[in-house]
């Protein structure tokens, strides 16, 4: 039940990226089977263990950054290992279940001096690894709210 009422957090948060049909679709298909933990409608890893899924393969070296995420990194002074380091306590923001490239999510985490970092990652379409670090940038406080939680 625990997963079934973090999944239904996620859906009705605004800006998740699951639009209502999609949602009330997936709600009615995981009372139908009651099996949560088992729907892989959300890529590979399903939707409540993908950020654990992401933060197994950290452990075990299986990352790669993207072109972009490092040019962000560069842009926004901070280093791959710090959001290597953070993706321990990194929040959920947004997921992207559908997006073209594979299943990915939006974290809210903190860089080495406490600020806030949102950060992309994702697994490739198809593959089970690597976990990739898609961009990382500091988020505009006129965008998000106070917790950098929520688009305004």
């Amino acid at each position: 039940m625990k997963n079934l009422a973090v999944y239904l957090r996620s859906i009705v948060r605004s800006g998740c990226g699951v639009k209502e049909n999609q949602a009330l679709k997936k709600f009615t298909q995981v009372i139908c089977t009651g099996n949560f933990l088992c729907d892989d409608s959300y890529g590979a890893h399903g939707l409540s263990n993908f950020l654990r899924r992401l933060q197994e393969l950290i452990d075990i070296g299986e990352v790669r950054i993207s072109e972009h995420g490092y040019d962000e990194l560069a842009e926004d002074e901070l280093t791959a290992r710090e959001l290597l380091a953070g993706v321990k306590k990194a929040i959920i923001i947004e997921e992207y279940p559908e997006y073209s490239k594979g299943p990915c999510i939006l974290t809210l985490q903190h860089d080495r001096s406490e600020r806030p970092v949102h950060v992309v990652w994702g697994i490739p379409n198809g593959k089970s690894k690597p976990v990739v670090l898609v961009t990382a940038y500091r988020p505009d406080p006129e965008r998000w709210d106070e917790s950098f939680s929520r688009r305004r």
